[in-house]
């Protein structure tokens, strides 16, 4: 299939902005599991490097949100994806490389909901 896409690319089909944000938007589930893995190695090391407060072993169970951007987008802005447990996040988004951790304090909206008046 992604060779049929090469194909239509090459012959100029891909002009159309639906062909374009197609394929920008092009994944599977396949690479969207072997993301979060390689995301998962990432974190590991990191969290034991770092004696951050995480399981041994943090694992796919653990995962409370992530998300791993399409090929596309982790070839041409070199973001690959974002994983969170309930106590950090790990943050690829430069340059395919690991650039940010932090540590987490709840979700995002039930903070707003508390300061919102």
């Amino acid at each position: 299939m992604a060779w049929m896409l090469l194909v239509i690319l090459a012959h100029g089909a891909g002009k159309d902005e639906g062909l374009e944000g197609r394929y920008r938007a092009f994944t599977t589930e396949s690479y969207k599991e072997a993301g979060l893995n390689a995301l998962l190695v990432e974190a590991n090391a990191v969290a034991q490097d770092l004696q951050l407060k995480e399981k041994p072993a943090i694992s796919a169970k653990d995962v409370t949100e992530a998300h791993i951007s399409t090929p596309y987008w982790s070839d041409v802005a070199g973001y690959f994806g974002v994983l969170y447990t309930s106590n950090y996040y790990y943050s690829v988004s430069t340059d395919n490389g690991l650039s940010a951790i932090g540590r987490r304090f709840g979700r995002y909206d039930e903070f707003m909901k508390g300061s919102v008046r």
